[in-house]
């Protein structure tokens, strides 16, 4: 019994200092990006704008970001993110984002993440 208890304090202490380790080694990347229709695919010259700011933390997945838009020519029906994808190819869509703002032509959104290994995500 007194063998286990070391195997299992030993077991812990690792579990421990390993955790604690990578959250120290964790990086969390700013998110900046400015939205236009130059950026679609194909581009085109819509007059709508927007501006996505927010948080990646690859130590927990967590991705927490704000979007502001305007100037659409038609009205909001949808929001998503793609992705991955090469330069210039559409992606599939990977993340839709319940909540948005419907039926506008300018707005701003919020929300978080989980992400999963995979790309999926969980709203938390």
């Amino acid at each position: 019994m007194q063998n286990f208890s070391k195997f299992i304090s030993a077991v812990l202490f690792l579990f421990f200092t390993l955790n604690i380790s990578h959250k120290v080694n964790a990086t969390e990347y700013d998110i900046n990006i400015s939205i236009s229709g130059t950026q679609e695919v194909p581009p085109n010259a819509s007059p709508g704008e927007g501006i996505l700011t927010g948080s990646y933390d690859d130590n927990t997945n967590i991705l927490s970001f704000g979007v502001s838009f305007s100037g659409l020519t038609g009205n909001t029906n949808a929001a998503h993110f793609h992705g991955p994808a090469a330069f210039g190819v559409n992606a599939p869509i990977r993340i839709f984002l319940a909540g948005f703002p419907l039926g506008v032509t300018s707005g701003n959104y919020g929300n978080v993440f989980a992400l999963s290994f995979r790309g999926s995500r969980t709203s938390i």
